[in-house]
């Protein structure tokens, strides 16, 4: 016969044990060993986060509808979760945080959806947080006190590794000193290793624009040698990416040994195609495949080149390219190979340029002789060169150009059967007279055309 029989269970502490769950139980920091047996423990789902008991009692965990685990970050000594701080709260050694991660994000695409939102940091591949670097007024740097005549501003150096690019704005209402402006650049503060040195005219305000050169920079402005009354001089810091150093000059500004500037690069374009959409827009450079410039000699309004076409009328204005030659000592050395190949043109030492003159065509007169002064040869612009010969017993007597010939007046003078060869290249008239009148001969000329 089964007879029930009630059994009460007290635990050590005296606490009735009103269940069992076939587990093991273990004195406090008991160490672990394999194989021992748990008791699968209780626990209320709570949605709501409220006590379930007062404090220092025993209680049941509490998960949400979801089964995860309720867990509250334990406190420190001033009841704030760890890793959370009271604004300007100092730090205490020893102090615990939470760990923070980024996401890298090489093209800062949006994190957000909106502004407000909360959202995740932004790093590059090797962790460095992404930022964005305010512009900053420096103060240091910048000033409106007018100057005396010579008088100098100096600024003071200050760190601007942390910024992308250095503006510089100035007015003044007289000239400054020459190169008055200077951007001093320094790498520890105390020494200029480099400036950039500027001029500044009256009334005329100027801007200028660097990439960082070095670690430090100060401005200095040095006043022409009158006295200001208006003076404005701003820095500014600019953040944002860092970049490659400006490269801006000043107009005129002679070229200094390791400046720096930009590469420039153009685009090949074989058959000279449109790379614009319209007059006035910015266009990329044109090179072939060899890479040599492609340019368009465009030099008046019509913007035609300058080359012009065969029996073009010339037009006021026109222009075209400087013409020069090679010294070639009496001509004595070829410059093409044969026939018909192109060649530059030769001149002499003192730049003159060496022709030759062919004359094809002779025409030959003669003028018997008289003591009247009597034209031998008529002004002739195709004339190339001649030749007077007097057979006369009489002396004659030739003149070139206006005028009367005479034994006493004349540019030339032949006896009997001398030869008078005229320069190439005068074309005028030629007149003549006899001495006497034997009427026993002539002049006999040959002119060349």
């Amino acid at each position: 016969m089964t007879v029930p029989v009630k059994v009460k269970v007290i635990g050590a502490g005296g606490v009735p044990v009103t269940s069992f769950g076939g587990g093991t139980e273990y004195a406090e920091d008991t160490p672990h060993t394999g194989g021992d047996s748990l008791t699968m423990a209780g626990v209320v789902q709570q949605a709501a986060d409220i006590p379930l008991a007062g404090d220092g009692d025993r209680t049941l965990l509490q998960v949400d509808a979801n089964g995860y685990l309720k867990v509250n970050i334990k406190s420190n000594s001033a009841g704030t979760a760890a890793g959370i701080r009271a604004e300007d709260s100092p730090s205490t050694s020893g102090d615990s945080g939470v760990f923070v991660l980024g996401i890298r994000n090489d093209d800062l695409a949006d994190r957000t959806d909106a502004a407000g939102d909360y959202s995740t940091f932004s790093v590059d591949r090797v962790g460095r947080m992404k930022v964005v670097q305010p512009n900053l007024i420096s103060t240091a740097n910048s000033s409106t006190a007018t100057l005396g005549s010579g008088a100098t501003f100096t600024g003071t150096f200050e760190d601007v590794s942390a910024f992308a690019d250095v503006s510089v704005i100035v007015f003044a209402d007289v000239a400054s000193a020459a190169n008055g402006l200077k951007i001093e650049w320094s790498s520890d503060g105390t020494n200029i290793d480099e400036d950039d040195l500027f001029t500044i005219a009256a009334g005329t305000g100027r801007r200028y624009g660097f990439g960082i050169m070095s670690r430090y920079v100060r401005v200095r402005y040095v006043n022409g040698g009158t006295i200001q009354a208006a003076f404005r001089l701003q820095t500014i810091y600019h953040g944002g990416s860092l970049g490659e150093p400006r490269a801006e000059k000043e107009e005129d500004t002679a070229h200094t040994s390791s400046d720096i500037g930009t590469f420039v690069l153009g685009v090949r374009n074989d058959n000279a195609a449109a790379l614009t959409g319209t007059d006035g827009d910015y266009s990329a450079l044109a090179v072939d495949s060899a890479g040599r410039l492609m340019v368009n000699v465009s030099t008046n309004a019509a913007a035609t080149d300058f080359t012009k076409v065969e029996d073009a009328g010339h037009a006021s204005g026109d222009r075209g390219a400087f013409v020069l030659g090679v010294r070639n000592d009496n001509a004595s050395t070829a410059f093409v190979a044969t026939n018909l190949d192109y060649t530059p043109l030769s001149v002499d030492a003192s730049g003159r340029l060496f022709t030759r003159q062919t004359a094809v065509t002779s025409t030959r007169s003669t003028v018997a002789d008289t003591t009247t002064g009597t034209q031998l040869l008529g002004a002739n612009n195709a004339r190339l060169g001649a030749f007077i010969t007097n057979d006369s017993s009489a002396r004659l007597y030739l003149m070139y150009g206006s005028g009367v010939p005479s034994a006493t007046d004349y540019t030339a003078s032949l006896a009997q059967h001398e030869t008078h060869q005229v320069p190439f290249g005068f074309v005028g008239v030629i007149a003549g007279i006899w001495a006497s009148d034997p009427n026993d001969g002539a002049a006999r000329i040959t002119e060349l055309t």
